[in-house]
């Protein structure tokens, strides 16, 4: 993990630099994310968290949670294309059924959210705040669903005219940051789903990135896993570069997850991948034996376990040793 000023993965496509168009003050967007309960201090020492592991926890199979006495109303394909949890539940994408589907581990039963056209994205994010955050890619839309009282609100995306792909949120959705997988752009909405700024494509760099499929918000700024160059870019909440990490790792990553640690955690053709957003540790790929074989389409973290969605089986725990916090 280092950075680059050249680099022959570029050959491959071409790249793209982000520059922040005239937008809110910088300094507000900064005040924003600072101090909020889902972010640590920025002086955490990622040495500390370098022999991290993942145990296995365990499975969820989804296609026995369909047409149970609960919910008889409830058909899953089993085919998941994003996954999330916060608190005593676990939410994820049912991409054959076109649905939202919340599981509380408390009473292990599943109940649908909310149907979604084109539920073919990894656009999900489970708030501490009670809300979901789901991309409605055939609608260009958000969706934020209110947990607490069963409410929805619709934020169109009319300024991602492209493929809205991926969704990550600092704080109690004070910012709300989308993913736009086609242009590149990243759209940020305040909590009244006006856009505040847009980081756009401008001309190629060492720290621009040609193919993004994902999106997360780690201890310093937002994470960007590129899988048309086979790496994860940091950028600072301002849009400013910071690092390029695994790029002579990983082997066409199709998921992201990152906690307030520091870490960073992607699936690719070779397995999971443990990372740093530091650039004096290198990242390493972390042997999981109940995986083998699975497809992976989407990472989550919780700062304690990681949630492994796949193509066909499921969805897989891991115990992320040590968590945050730890002492």
């Amino acid at each position: 993990m280092y950075l680059k000023d050249d680099r022959e993965k570029r050959s491959r496509g071409r790249g793209i630099l982000l520059h922040l168009l005239p937008c809110v003050c910088a300094a507000h967007l900064l005040v924003a994310c600072a101090g909020l309960n889902e972010f640590p201090s920025a002086d955490f020492d990622g040495a500390d968290y370098w022999d991290s592991g993942l145990v296995y926890h365990r499975h969820i199979d989804v296609a026995m949670l369909s047409g149970d006495l609960s919910t008889p109303e409830l058909f899953l394909s089993g085919l998941i294309s994003a996954v999330a949890a916060s608190a005593n539940a676990l939410y994820f994408i049912d991409e054959g059924a076109g649905q939202l589907v919340q599981y509380d581990f408390t009473t292990m039963a599943a109940r649908p959210l909310i149907s979604l056209q084109g539920p073919f994205t990894p656009g999900l994010y489970a708030g501490l705040d009670g809300n979901v955050y789901v991309i409605d890619r055939g609608n260009n839309r958000l969706l934020i669903y209110d947990t607490v009282v069963a409410d929805v609100r619709f934020l169109p995306l009319g300024s991602i005219r492209g493929n809205p792909l991926d969704v990550a949120v600092v704080g109690d959705g004070q910012w709300v940051f989308v993913l736009d997988g086609l242009q590149g752009n990243i759209a940020t909405l305040d909590m009244f789903g006006g856009v505040t700024q847009i980081m756009r494509p401008e001309l190629p760099t060492s720290m621009s990135f040609i193919a993004p499929r994902a999106i997360a918000a780690g201890g310093h700024g937002l994470l960007i896993l590129d899988g048309g160059a086979d790496e994860v870019i940091e950028f600072d909440f301002d849009g400013n570069p910071v690092g390029v990490y695994g790029a002579d790792d990983l082997l066409n990553p199709a998921a992201l997850a990152a906690d307030a640690c520091g870490r960073f955690f992607v699936a690719d053709d070779q397995g999971l991948y443990l990372g740093f957003a530091d650039m004096s540790l290198p990242g390493r790929y972390v042997t999981v034996p109940e995986l083998a074989g699975s497809l992976i389409t989407d990472l989550w973290s919780d700062d304690v376990f990681l949630f492994a969605a796949t193509r066909a089986d499921g969805i897989h725990m891991l115990l992320i040793d040590p968590p945050c916090g730890a002492p």
